[in-house]
């Protein structure tokens, strides 16, 4: 690896933090919205629609904490040259 390719791998890196932060203050938001409009006893499908907002936000948060992980042992495997 070169050390362009472990600058832009560590500029990726560092931007995933803040933004899976970000991902779980929404989905802790999604959860109650759906719990909120769940005690209203609602027939719109908004509760199902906000579920799934949440479920998704939260394989999106797993997707990115494991790129995470792999760009890290990238990293530890092929250091810069």
């Amino acid at each position: 690896m070169n050390a362009n390719q472990a600058h832009h791998i560590r500029g990726i890196k560092n931007s995933l933090d803040p933004f899976v932060q970000t991902m779980q203050t929404t989905q802790a938001l999604l959860g109650r919205s759906t719990d909120a409009f769940a005690s209203l006893q609602t027939k719109t499908p908004i509760v199902k629609a906000f579920h799934k907002a949440q479920v998704c936000t939260a394989q999106n948060i797993e997707a990115l904490l494991e790129l995470d992980m792999v760009l890290q042992d990238l990293l530890d495997e092929h250091p810069v040259e």
